[in-house]
């Protein structure tokens, strides 16, 4: 991986010029394509950029490495003929930032809203990448038209650099961020300062609160009320009640997502239905139900293009799978005793869902609802949080006082974690599981001890517990 130190010259007010004089011994081409290596070597070199043209000893595919401002740069050739790797189509732009902790899948999102032109992606290390893609087909586009965009490219990393670096350290990362919790025995809502462990605030709620979700740009935070008939939302820094959304009679709402779009969907477990509101925050809500037809739908999980819901039903032993744009019937399978626990992994090839009931957790494609495969996991598995990295799943086993840890590149059980273990399991009543951003915590409701347990991943250590409101269950994470 190449280390990129972008930034310092920005800071100084530079622009993002060659780093050394232009090259007049070197003709530039009048027009730089994929197809010709060459020729995209010429106007980097003629431009003053110090490039060096490889290939692949094995496929002969051909790079560049490049030399801006800030540090190493690579030019890709793209979308290429497998049988001639000099006849491509298109120009990547590229620039790796090896970090010593992964970067957040918020912050490569917010990026990719921010930048215009590139592609934010992280990669298997969680290392952030940055790249602009060109294409120039047969006839190539113009000499200054290339160099324009790769020094507007080469702004756009530099401006990047600040959000590349930003947390991380050689240190071991501490948590860090507001944790928010729904009391839902003292009819509360408590925000937690992550540096400090401490209650920052705590005010008064609707009518035993169970689950919550923040916005997407996370400025509020969105109560289901399971004792009554709202969603209510307050405002994520004061803690003032800024709304509150009346979904009818018997709601009883429970799960909840606050979508990247922008809309809530929270089930309504009294009414057999989710809900899906439209635009939350603004003085005109629609609201726009959909029939689940099952007894106790109580968690769910949507689709990233929220084209679909998915719903763990307790009372029917059921998954459901809802098509809330076609409104064609709902699909329901039996899975298990109990079914709780339900998340989606991040590619939405595979629906996992926890059986509290039967101590197992099912893998379903989510298209199909077949079961592809099922696992023994701890006692009564409530809950089920797939890691933001997409790697590992965990269950909030409560009879056990633990974790059980799923490798969702095997389907295996692979270890398990103990938490306040079995002799404290029904002193402490573990049920919502959170992770942090990176990946390297576990936050785990204690119900009964009104406590959350910071669990290190890695090592499987408790680091502290963090004392909340009656009840504490529904966690958020703003970081």
């Amino acid at each position: 991986m190449k280390t990129v130190w972008f930034g310092a010259l920005a800071a100084l007010g530079m622009s993002a010029a060659p780093l050394v004089a232009q090259d007049t011994a070197v003709e530039p081409p009048e027009r730089v394509s994929a197809r010709d290596a060459d020729s995209v070597l010429a106007a980097l070199v003629s431009a003053g950029y110090e490039a060096n043209l490889t290939r692949d000893e094995d496929t002969g595919a051909p790079s560049i490495d490049l030399t801006l401002e800030g540090g190493p740069a690579d030019v890709l050739f793209a979308d290429c003929d497998t049988t001639i790797q000099d006849r491509c189509d298109t120009l990547v732009f590229s620039v790796q930032y090896n970090r010593n902790l992964p970067i957040s899948d918020r912050a490569v999102r917010e990026a990719n809203q921010q930048y215009r032109y590139v592609s934010v992606w992280r990669d298997e290390d969680g290392d952030p990448i940055v790249q602009w893609a060109l294409l120039t087909e047969d006839k190539g586009i113009p000499t200054p038209l290339f160099l324009s965009a790769l020094s507007r490219y080469s702004g756009i990393a530099d401006a990047f650099a600040e959000v590349a670096w930003d947390g991380d350290t050689d240190e071991e990362k501490t948590g860090t961020g507001t944790l928010f919790v729904a009391n839902k025995r003292g009819n509360s809502l408590s925000q937690i300062d992550l540096a400090t462990g401490t209650e920052t605030k705590r005010v008064d709620s609707c009518a035993n609160p169970h689950e919550l979700a923040t916005s997407p740009n996370d400025r509020h935070v969105a109560l289901a009320c399971y004792g009554g008939t709202t969603v209510d939302i307050f405002a994520a820094d004061t803690l003032e009640k800024v709304k509150s959304i009346d979904l009818g009679e018997n709601a009883r709402p429970h799960g909840i997502v606050w979508h990247e779009y922008g809309d809530i969907y929270v089930t309504a477990e009294g009414r057999q239905s989710i809900f899906h509101i439209q635009g939350p925050l603004f003085d005109d809500v629609f609201l726009y139900e959909f029939s689940t037809g099952k007894r106790g739908s109580h968690m769910l999980a949507v689709s990233s293009d929220a084209s679909t819901a998915w719903t763990t039903d307790l009372g029917s032993k059921t998954v459901t799978r809802i098509d809330m744009r076609t409104r064609l019937d709902p699909v329901s399978v039996t899975v298990g005793e109990e079914p709780e626990g339900i998340d989606l992994t991040p590619d939405s090839e595979t629906l996992w869902v926890s059986a509290r009931g039967s101590n197992q957790a099912f893998a379903l494609d989510p298209t199909t609802m077949q079961v592809r495969q099922t696992l023994d996991t701890g006692r009564f598995p409530l809950r089920l949080a797939i890691r933001p990295q997409g790697d590992v799943a965990v269950t909030s086993d409560l009879m056990d006082g633990g974790l059980s840890v799923i490798d969702l590149a095997t389907n295996e059980v692979t270890r398990s974690i103990t938490v306040s273990g079995a002799d404290e399991a029904e002193d402490r009543f573990q049920v919502t599981i959170l992770w942090s951003d990176d990946g390297e915590r576990v936050y785990v409701a204690e119900t009964a001890s009104d406590t959350i347990a910071e669990v290190d991943f890695e090592s499987g250590e408790v680091l502290r517990r963090i004392s909340v409101g009656e009840g504490g269950d529904g966690l958020a994470i703003v970081q």
